[in-house]
C-alpha cells in the first residue's frame, strides 16, 4: 500500500509527501531496491544529494547482510 501511495504522490509532483511515503516503504522493506532508487531520485530532486547517495549505499549493505 505504501509503495502505491508513494508512486502516486511522485506522479502528482508532491515530492515531499512522496519522500515520506517512500521512507515508509524502505523502513518496512529495506531490501526493496526499486523503492530505494525512487527515494534517492526524489532526494536528488529536492537538492539533497548526500542523502540520496546514503539511501543507495544503505541498500547495498542490506544485500551483504
Amino acid at each position: 500500500m505504501w509503495l502505491s501511495y508513494a508512486e502516486s504522490l511522485f506522479e502528482l509532483g508532491q515530492l515531499e509527501n512522496a519522500e515520506r511515503a517512500y521512507q515508509q516503504v524502505v523502513k518496512l522493506a529495506p531490501q526493496h531496491h526499486e523503492a530505494r532508487r525512487s527515494l534517492s531520485t526524489i532526494l536528488q530532486l529536492l537538492g539533497r544529494p548526500e542523502e540520496a547517495l546514503k539511501t543507495l549505499s544503505q541498500g547495498k549493505q542490506s544485500i551483504i547482510r
